[in-house]
């Protein structure tokens, strides 16, 4: 999803901000594949994803709840992070 629509929709469940251009973010995509999830593409407007989102560094993996993040993972998840992951699904 673009940042725009990122931004007017209400927040609920886990989002992974990428990009195309980042090998990381590939990497962290292959072990969510068991995980339902939504992308933020950062190709799009990184600069509005930093300034309106505070998500400077990526891959990102948050969880939000009611528009409130509860939970936070900069850069690529081990295996033991991704199990803990899936129970806010």
């Amino acid at each position: 999803m673009s940042p725009d629509e990122f931004h007017n929709q209400s927040k609920n469940g886990i989002y992974l901000f990428a990009s195309n251009q980042c090998g990381k973010c590939s990497e962290q995509k292959q072990k969510m594949v068991s995980i339902k999830y939504q992308i933020v593409d950062c190709d799009v407007d990184p600069e509005f994803i930093y300034k309106n989102y505070n998500v400077d560094m990526i891959p990102c993996v948050r969880v939000y709840d009611n528009n409130q993040v509860k939970y936070e993972k900069i850069f690529v998840m081990n295996d033991s992070e991704i199990i803990e992951l899936k129970k806010y699904e």
